[in-house]
């Protein structure tokens, strides 16, 4: 990326607020940078990112409408990509021209014979892939992406208050409510725990697990609160845990969970 560069970014979901210095740091290296995102998961404002409205779909799948023809004038275009979110992969078969750098996991789970046509069009197109592991970038190099061209930016974060705590008072898991992070494994068996649980978080599985736990019995053994990106808040969560749950896939959390000795 060259200082005269007209950047634009598309994001799958909303703005995350841990993105602010990548987004700094390229609008400060770059001539201009402007873009487009969701509406959903996340809702940090950055300058020049405007978040999209009209869509159709639910869930994971939504399609987001933008105006295409505003990257006519960029020279490169930086996407989450998610081809659950042809918003973030449909104009690069519009402009298959403009310098295409892709950010996300890599390959994906879908194996079907039209996603994998797609996949490999889309790779072809672009430029260069940010994936977030040695092992993402691996099955990109297995399927034919150039190695040169992937680079691997840790899917990390810093934390700002790191300190010892030393609570007792419940189990926490904090981060995106996912069916994939395991938590409805738990909720059968609360009644068993010494400890309530204490759930924060915003997700599409949310509204799942609350109804789950009707079913179960258990609503007066867990507690769910919002999302927060608030540093103090979240210390405050960590600061009562006497342990860090995530059965299955982990997330950001766990960094979280570290830094806080849970």
């Amino acid at each position: 990326m060259k200082k005269t560069d007209r950047v634009f970014m598309i994001f799958e979901f909303g703005v995350p607020n841990y993105r602010f210095f990548i987004l700094e740091w390229i609008s400060k290296r770059s001539r201009s940078l402007t873009g487009i995102s969701g509406d959903d998961k996340f809702g940090f404002e950055f300058p020049g990112i405007k978040r999209c409205t009209i869509k159709f779909g639910k869930g994971e799948n939504k399609l987001f409408i933008f105006n295409p023809f505003r990257l006519f004038f960029k020279d490169v275009v930086i996407t989450t990509f998610n081809l659950r979110r042809p918003h973030s992969w449909m104009p690069m078969l519009v402009f298959p021209w403009k310098k295409w750098v892709l950010w996300g996991h890599g390959l994906g789970q879908n194996r079907s014979i039209f996603t994998r046509l797609l996949r490999k069009t889309l790779f072809r197109i672009s430029d260069g892939f940010i994936v977030y592991t040695p092992k993402g970038k691996q099955r990109l190099i297995e399927v034919g992406y150039p190695s040169e061209k992937i680079s691997v930016a840790y899917n990390t974060l810093s934390i700002s208050n790191p300190g010892e705590t030393k609570g007792e008072e419940y189990f926490l898991y904090f981060g995106r409510v996912q069916e994939r992070k395991g938590l409805s494994l738990i909720i059968p068996y609360l009644n068993q725990f010494k400890y309530r649980l204490r759930v924060v978080g915003d997700g599409e599985h949310l509204v799942e697990l609350v109804q789950l736990a009707e079913q179960h019995g258990v609503t007066d053994r867990i507690d769910f609160y919002p999302g927060t990106f608030d540093e103090k808040v979240i210390a405050e969560h960590f600061s009562g845990a006497v342990g860090y749950l995530s059965p299955q896939n982990l997330g950001l959390g766990v960094v979280h969970s570290f830094a806080y000795g849970v």
